[in-house]
């Protein structure tokens, strides 16, 4: 697993390469997601085109990571979301949770009309 990390505006956005999956992987997110949460970086875009696999123990981390993000009036938005992984958060009900955009630029600006909600409250879609 590789990431690449870089800023706009105030927004962490994160490429990553390769499989999201238990092991080497999942360690390394992890930390990055401390490392960004350390330096109170709450709105966080993830780039997942160019990843090929994520297991579930992985989407855990990721809404681990939304859950801290959103408490701080931030969020975890996904961008470039592969086929397979939609449906994958499609059927476990995910796709409720994390919200998904088509292109970097519009999940960025989503975060200047982001909105405080309760937990559990649908977010919406915003692949247009």
């Amino acid at each position: 697993m590789r990431v690449v990390e870089r800023l706009v505006e105030d927004v962490a956005v994160l490429e990553l390469t390769g499989k999201l999956d238990c092991g080497a992987g999942e360690r390394h997110v992890q930390d990055v997601f401390d490392d960004l949460a350390k330096r109170g970086c709450v709105k966080i875009v993830i780039d997942l085109n160019d990843v090929s696999h994520v297991d579930t123990t992985c989407l855990g981390l990721l809404i681990a990571a939304h859950i801290r993000a959103q408490r701080k009036r931030g969020g975890v938005h996904l961008v470039r979301t592969p086929p397979r992984i939609r449906q994958l958060l499609s059927i476990i009900k995910l796709d409720h949770v994390l919200v998904t955009f088509e292109t970097e630029e519009k999940a960025v600006a989503a975060f200047a009309n982001l909105k405080v909600r309760e937990w559990g409250e649908p977010p919406g879609r915003h692949s247009a």
